[in-house]
């Protein structure tokens, strides 16, 4: 099947570096990229800042010859779209990307056995990957069933991953790292987590604690916005609705703006009757609440309960109504 990562992902495929001479052995890679591929990319996996090899496509297939190296993870890229990992190791390696099949020796075939064991219908898929990177926790192939898998690090998989791997190499690859990074700061927004507190500064730079306001009594919702997202000043007339509504039975608002600058900030506050508490660090997408609460993208929004924890996120529209009269109603 096809799978496309994320772009910053993606760009590392621009940088080219030579590859390492003087090797004698090598291995045969012959692969399958499906007929709309006319050139496949080889980039090292340990940093994605190496292309060790280019190859034209004929009919869907290529083949090539590269340095074996024991534990070296490759990146196979398509221009068809076509992704997959492989080792350069062994004395032959076959990657049929379309179909994520891989045979090899070694490390291959136990990356192989990984992509047909995720394929197999009633497998757990998270404990599969679990598995798969404690027992090749002293190799790259972990670094290869995290990028292919993402969507399985919920933050309790990466715990237990952390755990059973602590110090091993392959947790020092980037994008395993910025996978990493992200479900922890995904963590900070379960429903029930409580408040992780950090200060803001207002639009005078006093700075104000989010527990100033959450966990006293109150329904809180952070809200994540900027006055140059669209989005955000569509769904605000909702946002002010509720808080006219609900406000006296004990419903606050923070907004936290992701502005840069603070004359549109402060005008789209005026201008949108947001008349709750309104917070920023003036940093835009570096925002450090943001990042804390694993925000995205925006709208995005936190409430919390009385006690200060987590009760939903990501409330809009109809969504945001329904909550609310759930709770006050």
């Amino acid at each position: 099947m096809k799978r496309f990562f994320s772009l910053f992902f993606l760009a590392a495929l621009l940088v080219n570096c030579t590859a390492e001479a003087q090797k004698v052995e090598t291995v045969t890679v012959e692969g399958f990229v499906g007929e709309k591929s006319t050139m496949v990319y080889l980039v090292n996996a340990d940093s994605f800042r190496e292309v060790i090899d280019s190859v034209a496509v004929t009919n869907g297939k290529f083949t090539t010859t590269l340095p074996a190296k024991d534990n070296c993870l490759v990146f196979l890229s398509a221009n068809g779209g076509y992704q997959q990992f492989f080792c350069a190791e062994g004395e032959k390696v076959c990657v049929d990307a379309v179909n994520d099949v891989i045979e090899g020796t070694g490390l291959n075939a136990k990356w192989g056995k990984l992509n047909a064991d995720m394929k197999t219908d009633g497998n757990d898929a998270k404990k599969l990957l679990v598995d798969f990177c404690k027992e090749n926790k002293d190799n790259n192939l972990p670094v290869a069933a995290m990028i292919i898998h993402q969507e399985l690090l919920q933050w309790d998989v990466v715990t237990e991953i952390l755990e059973a791997c602590e110090g091993k190499a392959f947790l020092n690859n980037p994008y395993v790292g910025s996978f990493l990074m992200m479900a922890q700061s995904q963590q900070a927004r379960a429903v029930g987590t409580p408040l992780k507190d950090i200060a803001i500064p207002d639009a005078k730079g006093k700075m104000h604690k989010l527990s100033d306001y959450v966990g006293k009594g109150k329904y809180v919702l952070v809200d994540f916005w900027a006055s140059w997202c669209g989005p955000c000043c569509r769904e605000m007339p909702n946002v002010v609705e509720a808080y006219k509504k609900y406000k006296s039975k004990g419903f606050e608002i923070v907004g936290i703006s992701l502005d840069q600058k603070k004359e549109p900030w402060l005008a789209a506050v005026k201008r949108m009757n947001m008349t709750w508490p309104q917070l920023s660090d003036l940093q835009g997408w570096k925002c450090e609440a943001a990042a804390l609460y694993g925000v995205q993208a925006i709208p995005s929004n936190v409430l919390f309960d009385k006690d200060g924890k987590i009760i939903a996120t990501d409330l809009t529209g109809a969504t945001l109504r329904n909550k609310l009269k759930e709770v006050f109603e």
